[in-house]
């Protein structure tokens, strides 16, 4: 995972950032994901080298002007460079009637599917090698913030013992590093446990709208490995 703010420094977020746009770059699934989109964020985009096909979801954290001001120009570049791809959006509740209006009035037709998911507090979205949850920690309905979750990966596999018990090298490999436990004809058990170490923990990321200190706000954040701020 690589966090790349969109700011006129182009610097690289660590631990607390106070931009309102940056994407994550997603290596493992070969994605991007785009948090708000303002006026110079395809610039921003070009300049870190980032091809626009790989934005797979873009999520919005409110509707203000600063947030969405080049979305309707990004959409719209994407469609120009004839994209197929599913592209998924997340936002408040306002953003599909937002983008109907802008296309309406722009009489823009997408060549390509948008599905819209509303957010709400608490909820959850599931990828392949992601979780994502909404929060509120004031429960302010028109700020919203994300803590993503990656899961754990698991760990390297002891290949010389695996060997000394002339186990056959293929599938069998992958299932022992996932802890798999198998039963053998002469009914001797085999513990994936014992050919694999333990699994990487995965990484956790949390995007606040803005910075409340009380228990909730230590909560989101205990044990985060980056935490950004999305307001000035």
């Amino acid at each position: 995972m690589d966090i790349i703010t969109l700011n006129s420094l182009g610097a690289r977020s660590k631990i607390w950032d106070y931009n309102l746009s940056f994407v994550l770059r997603l290596f493992e699934i070969s994605e991007v994901w785009l948090f708000n989109c303002n006026e110079a964020t395809q610039h921003n985009l070009l300049r870190h080298n980032i091809k626009l096909s790989l934005i797979s979801k873009i999520f919005i954290t409110n509707l203000s002007l600063y947030n969405v001001a080049g979305l309707q120009g990004l959409l719209s570049t994407l469609n120009l460079e004839s994209r197929n791809k599913t592209l998924y959006l997340y936002g408040p509740q306002e953003l599909k009637y937002y983008l109907k209006f802008g296309s309406k009035y722009s009489q823009t037709n997408f060549c390509y599917a948008i599905k819209i998911f509303d957010i709400m507090f608490s909820k959850v979205f599931i990828s392949t090698s992601y979780v994502i949850r909404i929060i509120s920690p004031q429960h302010d309905k028109n700020n919203w913030g994300y803590v993503i979750f990656s899961k754990q990966k698991p760990g390297k596999f002891k290949l010389s013992r695996a060997q000394v018990f002339n186990l056959i090298q293929g599938p069998l490999y992958g299932k022992l590093k996932r802890y798999r436990v198998f039963l053998t004809p002469d009914g001797n058990i085999i513990h994936g446990k014992n050919f694999a170490d333990v699994p990487e923990k995965g990484d956790k990321l949390v995007l606040v709208p803005y910075i409340h200190y009380n228990k909730v706000f230590a909560e989101l954040c205990w044990k985060a490995n980056s935490i950004i701020c999305l307001t000035k």
